[in-house]
């Protein structure tokens, strides 16, 4: 208050005292002058508050979490202490890693075994090689390279990508994009599969619609004796597929891969007991056309948290049963019923064989040639713990 007390007697003075030129000029310096002092005494910025402001791309690590700055994976990153926000940076994943990142208008996860260079100051991807999953997150279009600047992608909603050398595969899941060569413009269609072999498109086909309905999706276990251990996941089929990919996670980032099966089924039993160091899991079905080894889109992820401390864990590792009722030979044909333990995936020759909810199986082989033959029996527990049989027949016309 005084000061600007000040400022207003100067000013009266100068106005009685000096002419009108001089009095513009008086102005000027004193306007000058005011605005270097209120300059002057505000607080310099707050570099960390500044830095902290500042945006981060990248989301997380997970599984083993570890990420690395070269392709041989000798040079760690300390992720603790990296951002990825203003420079060019080489990332590479070991197996049991993965890595979340925000990019432009996407959410993108790295998978195991892959490796990316990413310059978001320049807004710039690059997919070296390896498995890309992709979400878009925002109205906002997201451009990558994969392999090379040579060949360009504009991300869809939804969709995974794995590049290894000269070979590409897309998995379109939602959305029309497209994908740009030197040469040519391809149109990338939703719900579809896309091979691409140095940038040149070999093969496309459809893929199975998405899995509605899982269960468990969300659920808390409580642990006290080995049959609680036993978890049934259940889906909701998918009309003209037989076939489906049951994958097991240790976390949201799909890393590390715990189990992983082909089932051809709509459930399948898994015995968390195998997995005693993990509490928190995810789970994803995925439908698998077979006939072209294609996979359609995931469902979405399932979230079970395990507690308490497992008692007679012995006796839930012991190999699981099986009985062979009969082995009946006609003609080239055989015909073999049994009884196998409910909880376990039954292959006789390597082809998966459905029981009922008691076990019981009847499965039908057939030969082109006589002979004696030698079939195999295996039998897989929800602990991964196999029982293996062999029995023989004779096959007398062809």
């Amino acid at each position: 208050m005084f000061i600007i007390c000040c400022i207003f007697l100067t000013l009266y003075d100068t106005i009685t005292s000096m002419k009108s030129i001089r009095l513009i000029f008086f102005f000027l310096v004193l306007a000058i002058s005011s605005i270097i002092v209120l300059l002057s005494t505000q607080s310099p910025p707050d570099q960390k508050k500044t830095e902290a402001n500042r945006p981060s791309y990248f989301i997380g690590a997970f599984g083993k979490g570890r990420l690395f700055k070269d392709a041989t994976r000798q040079n760690p990153y300390i992720t603790q202490k990296e951002s990825f926000t203003d420079e060019k940076a080489l990332i590479y994943t070991e197996h049991d890693s993965s890595a979340a990142f925000l990019f432009s208008g996407h959410r993108l996860l790295i998978l195991g075994n892959s490796g990316i260079e990413i310059n978001p100051k320049l807004n710039k991807f690059i997919a070296i090689e390896g498995t890309l999953v992709w979400h878009r997150v925002l109205r906002k279009d997201s451009e990558i390279l994969i392999g090379s600047p040579n060949i360009s992608f504009n991300l869809s909603d939804s969709g995974i990508l794995f590049t290894q050398g000269e070979n590409t595969t897309i998995t379109n899941f939602s959305a029309t994009t497209v994908l740009s060569t030197p040469t040519q413009t391809y149109s990338i269609e939703n719900q579809t599969h896309y091979l691409f072999k140095d940038g040149m498109l070999i093969d496309s086909n459809p893929i199975p619609a998405k899995i509605s309905d899982i269960d468990p999706y969300l659920e808390k276990i409580a642990i006290r004796a080995p049959k609680d251990s036993l978890l049934r996941f259940n889906w909701k089929t998918v009309p003209g597929i037989s076939e489906y990919r049951f994958r097991l996670f240790g976390s949201s980032g799909m890393s590390p891969l715990l189990l992983e099966r082909i089932v051809a089924s709509d459930r399948l039993i898994v015995d968390l007991l195998h997995y005693e160091n993990t509490d928190l899991f995810y789970w994803d079905v995925t439908p698998y056309y077979s006939a072209k080894n294609i996979f359609g889109i995931p469902s979405k992820l399932g979230f079970i948290e395990k507690s308490g401390r497992i008692m007679e864990k012995a006796s839930a590792l012991l190999p699981p049963t099986i009985e062979i009722k009969a082995l009946t030979v006609s003609g080239s044909m055989v015909l073999i019923e049994g009884v196998a333990q409910p909880d376990s995936d039954l292959y006789i020759d390597e082809i998966p064989v459905k029981k009922d909810d008691e076990g019981r199986f009847i499965h039908t082989l057939s030969y082109k040639k006589m002979g004696q033959k030698t079939i195999l029996f295996r039998l897989v527990s929800p602990a991964e713990i196999e029982t293996r049989l062999e029995r023989t027949v004779t096959v007398f016309a062809e």
